[in-house]
């Protein structure tokens, strides 16, 4: 699968081998058996949202290492319609909801057209791991000493746009729900990030490390980002 992104102020598509990072609207493990070790779960009544009766589910982590969630699922379709993101503190800090909906059966052509030429788009693809052998190598040579409980390896691979001259290996782990991506990277002298930083609901925490820059960013609180950036080791041949 790829993911492409539209850059229009810059004339660019992106196209990005592997998985895509978020889906819109937001979708939610349909298997939750792996997941009650972490998480609990609990159905709280109903309630209208965007003129829909929707279930309200509620995820509680069952410790300060992930992020819990409220979910609203319309209780015909399944379809998410609301949810909240809620910190270890349980102050809410990042929300999506549909305000209004419309179920259509049929879908105007006109709607699935793009509004952006990219006739004259320039094109940059990145390099997926599991194609270049050797950045797989590279990058097995890393290991993530301490993982909050439920976060496994989940996948890794080499990121390398054309438009630049370095590249950087992701390694990324999951407990099925929440994930965090490790990025590293040559310091080749540029300022990188040391210590913690965060946009919204994302944190982020870097070390320099040899002659690499280490960060671990994801959707988690800053302790476990911390916790993830500060075990990355490089295993010595």
């Amino acid at each position: 699968m790829r993911r492409i992104c539209i850059l229009p102020d810059r004339n660019a598509v992106v196209v990005e081998k592997g998985r895509p990072v978020l889906q819109f609207p937001p979708s939610f493990p349909d298997k939750l058996d792996h997941l009650k070790n972490n998480y609990s779960f609990k159905i709280e009544g109903e309630e209208k949202v965007a003129g829909q009766l929707a279930h309200k589910l509620v995820v509680k982590p069952n410790d300060n290492y992930r992020y819990g969630h409220r979910l609203w699922i319309d209780k015909k379709t399944g379809l998410l319609l609301k949810t909240h993101l809620i910190n270890e503190q349980g102050k809410l800090i990042e929300q999506f909801m549909f305000t209004h909906i419309k179920y259509m059966k049929h879908v105007p052509e006109k709607l699935l057209t793009s509004s952006i030429d990219s006739s004259k788009f320039q094109r940059l693809e990145s390099d997926d791991v599991n194609t270049r052998p050797k950045a797989q190598n590279i990058a097995a040579l890393w290991r993530v000493t301490h993982l909050p409980p439920g976060f496994k390896a989940d996948h890794q691979r080499q990121l390398k746009m054309p438009s630049s001259s370095s590249s950087s290996n992701q390694l990324v782990f999951s407990d099925g729900l929440a994930s965090i991506s490790v990025f590293i990277e040559n310091n080749m002298n540029d300022p990188n990030l040391v210590g913690r930083t965060n946009v919204g609901a994302v944190n982020a925490h870097g070390k320099a490390f040899k002659n690499y820059h280490v960060t671990a960013v994801g959707e988690v609180p800053h302790a476990t980002v911390k916790m993830v950036s500060e075990s990355v080791v490089f295993m010595e041949k």
